[in-house]
C-alpha cells in the first residue's frame, strides 16, 4: 500500500493503537469527574449554553470559556462564561440577535478564548457581525464590557477573511488567526476562497498577512490553530484535499512557507492539530480511514525534516473524527483524548511518551459525555477538559455539555517567570 512507503521513507514504521492491555500500557484508577454540568430544558434551551469549546485558565486562577450555542444541538447564539476551580459558575455574556435577528456582536463562538496581556479575553464568533460572517471580540473577566473588534468580510470580495475559528497570542501581544473562507476567490472553496491568516491588536487594529493560494496552499484548518513556535513565527495545517495535508510557516510580517507536504494520496488528512514540546519538535497525528479509523501520531522539526512516526503499541486504537490537539504534561508526555469509535466504546484519555511508548488510556464515563476538546492543565496539575451534549432516552436534552477534571498525579505545571 502507498501508506507503507511514505513510513518507510520516514524511516520509522507506523504502528497504531488499541484500547486495551499490553506490555508496554500501564493502566491507572483514576476516574473522570464532572465539574460542572450545563442544564438544558425539554424545549431545549440551554440557558447557559450548549457545545463547549476549549478551556483556559486565565492569571486569576478561574477556567474561562465559551460555548458554541444557546440552544440543545442547534448552532444560534453562545455563551462567555467563568468557572472557578471549586465549581462556581458565573455566565458573564450570551450572544443575543438584534432587532434584525442578526447577531451584531457575532453569532457561534467557534473556540476557547485567550487571555492577553492586558488581563482582557479575546475571542471569536463564526458567524454574526456585521456582515454575518464572523467577529473577533474581547470582553473583561467580569462580563462588564464587551466589544466586537472586528466583523470579517469588511473588505471587499471578503479579502479579509469570513468565518473566524481561533486566536493565537503573539510574542508582541498582538493575536494571530485563520479564517476558514474568503480570502482570494476560488469557488471550489467555502464561500469563495480558502481562507486567511491575519493579525490583530488589543485595540482592533486588523492586517491581513496571508491569504491561502487554493491550488499550491490549500485550504486553511482554522480549527487545528496556530501554534508559536520557539524559532517566533507561527505553524498551522492545510489540506489540499481530503487526503493530502500541508504544514506551513508563517511569520509575525505575513511571510507563508510551506514546510511539509505529505506525498500525494499517501496519508490522510491531519486531525490533530500541532503542538511543539520540550524537544523543539512538533507533534501532531491523523487518522487513517483505510486502516478502521486507526489513530497514527507523529513528529517533525520546524524546519520540516526528521518526520518520524509513532510507535506506541501493536494494537490499534480507533476513534471518531475530529481529535483534539495534544498537549505536554508536567511529567514530560504527551496527553490527549479520544471519541468512542468502535472498540472505543466510551472514549478515552490517554498519554504517550515522547518516543512513542503508550502509558496510560483512562476510560471515560459515558453519561458525562465524551471528551470533545483539547485538555488543559491547570495550576495544581489536574486535567480539565470539556465533553460534547447529550440527551436522555427519548431524546429529551439532559446537559448541553460538561467540563469534567481528571486527577492523574500530575505535578503542577512550571509557569513562565
Amino acid at each position: 500500500m502507498k501508506r507503507t512507503a511514505v513510513l518507510n521513507c520516514a524511516s520509522k514504521l507506523m504502528v497504531t493503537l488499541l484500547l486495551g492491555l499490553s506490555a508496554t500500557t500501564s493502566v491507572h484508577a483514576q476516574t473522570v469527574a464532572p465539574l460542572f454540568v450545563f442544564p438544558c430544558t425539554a424545549d431545549g434551551s440551554c440557558p447557559d449554553g450548549s457545545n463547549l469549546n476549549s478551556l483556559i485558565q486565565a492569571s486569576d486562577g478561574n477556567f474561562y470559556g465559551t460555548t458554541a450555542t444557546s440552544e440543545f444541538r442547534r448552532f444560534r447564539g453562545g455563551t462567555i462564561f467563568q468557572l472557578t476551580p471549586s465549581a462556581d459558575f458565573r455566565l458573564l455574556f450570551t450572544f443575543t440577535p438584534g432587532p434584525s435577528q442578526d447577531f451584531p456582536n457575532g453569532n457561534s463562538p467557534s473556540s476557547g478564548l485567550v487571555e492577553g496581556a492586558d488581563g482582557l479575553l479575546y475571542g471569536t464568533a463564526a458567524l454574526g457581525g456585521a456582515n454575518n460572517q464572523g467577529v473577533v471580540f474581547r470582553i473583561d473577566k467580569t462580563g462588564a464590557e464587551f466589544e466586537v473588534l472586528h466583523s470579517f468580510c469588511a473588505l471587499a470580495s471578503c479579502a479579509d477573511g469570513a468565518v473566524p475559528l481561533g486566536l493565537t497570542l503573539g510574542s508582541d501581544g498582538s493575536f494571530f488567526g485563520q479564517t476558514n473562507a474568503g480570502g482570494i476567490p476560488e469557488t471550489n472553496c467555502i464561500q469563495g476562497g480558502c481562507g486567511t491568516i491575519y493579525r490583530i491588536t488589543p485595540d482592533g487594529s486588523f492586517q491581513v498577512l496571508h491569504a491561502m493560494e487554493p491550488v499550491t496552499e490549500g485550504g486553511n484548518r482554522p480549527d487545528l490553530g496556530l501554534v508559536n513556535g520557539s524559532d517566533g513565527n507561527l505553524y498551522g495545517v492545510s489540506d489540499l484535499d481530503s487526503l493530502d495535508t500541508n504544514i506551513f510557516r508563517v511569520t509575525p510580517t505575513g511571510e507563508f512557507s510551506i514546510v511539509f507536504s505529505t506525498p500525494e494520496g499517501e496519508l490522510d488528512t491531519s486531525v490533530i492539530g500541532l503542538t511543539q514540546a520540550s524537544n523543539g519538535k512538533l507533534f501532531g497525528g491523523f487518522i487513517v480511514e483505510e486502516t478502521d479509523n486507526s489513530v497514527h501520531f507523529f513528529e517533525i522539526n520546524l524546519d520540516g525534516s526528521g518526520f518520524q512516526s509513532f510507535t506506541p503499541s501493536s494494537q490499534i486504537l480507533t476513534t471518531a473524527p475530529p481529535i483534539p490537539s495534544l498537549i505536554q504534561a508536567s511529567d514530560g508526555n504527551l496527553w490527549g483524548s479520544l471519541s468512542p469509535e468502535r472498540s472505543l466504546r466510551n472514549g478515552a484519555i490517554f498519554s504517550i511518551s515522547m518516543d512513542g511508548t503508550l502509558l496510560r488510556i483512562i476510560s471515560f464515563d459515558p453519561t458525562i459525555g465524551f471528551p470533545n476538546t483539547r485538555l488543559l492543565q491547570s495550576s495544581d496539575g489536574t486535567l480539565v477538559g470539556t465533553t460534547s451534549d447529550l440527551s436522555t432516552i427519548d431524546g429529551f436534552p439532559f446537559s448541553g455539555g460538561v467540563v469534567f477534571t481528571l486527577g492523574a498525579g500530575l505535578a503542577p505545571p512550571l509557569r513562565a517567570p
